[in-house]
C-alpha cells in the first residue's frame, strides 16, 4: 500500500475544501487523461472551470449516502425530465462498455459488437416502426431496452469506454458547442465525483447513477477498465434500471404532449447514436 493511501481515502471521506474527487485526481495526473483534461478544459476554460467547482461543491454538500443515483442539477425531477424532452438533440443516455454481456469459454454469448468499443448491434440495426427479432444474447441485456426507450424520449446514446473518450465525445463538445445540456449516466461508484466535476464545468445537468455490481471499487481496477481489462460484467440494481426507464417513458410522454418529432431509429456519428 503506498503511504499517500489512507490520506487520499481521508481526504475524500472528509470532502476535504469541498471535493471528493482527491484520490482519482492525485492517481490519475500522469496519464493522458489527466493531461488532456487539464489542457483542453481547465487551462482553455478557466472560468468554466471555476464555476464549474463552485457548482460541484454544492452537490457534495448535499450528497446523500446510500442513495443509488447522485442529481446534478439544481430542481425537482420533473423540471429534468420537462428539460431533457425539450431538450431537441442535446439529450445524452450514457452506459457503459462493461454492461455488454460476456463471451464465456466455449460459447458465443457475448455482445455481438464485442466490449470495449463503442458500438452496439441492437441500436445499429433497431428501427421501431419495423420490429425484427431480437439477437438472443441481447435480451438479457441492460442496454437494449434503455436504448429503445432512449430513442422514443429522443435522447442520444453513447458506449462509454476509455475516460479519454468520454473527454472528447462528451464534455469538450459540450463546453465548446453546447452538444448535451441534460444526460443520465451509468457508471460505478468510485467514478460518481470524478466525472461530477466535469459535468458542471460542461454545464450538462445529469442524474448519475451507480453500478449496483461488478463495478471496479478503486483506481487500480477503474485503470485497468480504462484500458478494457474488465471480466465482471456490470449491473445497476433492478429498482435503479426501473428508474432510468420510467424517466424515459415520461420524457417520451412529454415530447408526444408537446408534438415534438418522433424518432424510428438511430445512427451512428462519431461514437454516439443519434436518433433520426
Amino acid at each position: 500500500m503506498a503511504p499517500y493511501d489512507d490520506l487520499l481515502r481521508k481526504l475524500d471521506e472528509k470532502a476535504f475544501l469541498g471535493l471528493r474527487a482527491w484520490d482519482f485526481s492525485f492517481r490519475s495526473l500522469p496519464h493522458r487523461y489527466a493531461i488532456a483534461f487539464l489542457q483542453e478544459v481547465v487551462f482553455r476554460h478557466p472560468l468554466r472551470t471555476l464555476a464549474g467547482l463552485l457548482s460541484y461543491r454544492r452537490v457534495v454538500k448535499r450528497d446523500s449516502k446510500g442513495s443509488d443515483t447522485t442529481h446534478l442539477f439544481p430542481k425537482v425531477k420533473k423540471d429534468f425530465q420537462h428539460r431533457a424532452a425539450e431538450a431537441e438533440g442535446t439529450f445524452l443516455v450514457a452506459v457503459s462498455f462493461c454492461q455488454k454481456a460476456i463471451r464465456e469459454l466455449g460459447s458465443h454469448n457475448g455482445c455481438p459488437a464485442g466490449r470495449f468499443n463503442h458500438y452496439c448491434q441492437y441500436m445499429a440495426e433497431l428501427d421501431i416502426s419495423k420490429p425484427k427479432e431480437i439477437p438472443f444474447v441481447c435480451h438479457g441485456c441492460d442496454i437494449r431496452p434503455i436504448a429503445t426507450k432512449a430513442l422514443s424520449a429522443g435522447a442520444n446514446m453513447h458506449i462509454m469506454t476509455s475516460a479519454l473518450d468520454v473527454l472528447h465525445d462528451i464534455f469538450v463538445p459540450s463546453l465548446e458547442k453546447a452538444r448535451f445540456s441534460s444526460a443520465i449516466f451509468c457508471i460505478c461508484p468510485y467514478s460518481v465525483h470524478p466525472i461530477s466535476l466535469p459535468l458542471h464545468i460542461c454545464g450538462i445537468d445529469s442524474s448519475v447513477v451507480q453500478f449496483n455490481s461488478g463495478y471496479c471499487a478503486d483506481y487500480s481496477h477503474w485503470s485497468l477498465a480504462d484500458s478494457g481489462i474488465k471480466n465482471e460484467r456490470t449491473f445497476v440494481s433492478p429498482e435503479a434500471h426501473r428508474k432510468i426507464l420510467d424517466f424515459l417513458d415520461g420524457v417520451a410522454e412529454i415530447r408526444a404532449e408537446l408534438g415534438m418529432t418522433v424518432y424510428h431509429c438511430f445512427q451512428l456519428e462519431g461514437n454516439v447514436y443519434v436518433p433520426v
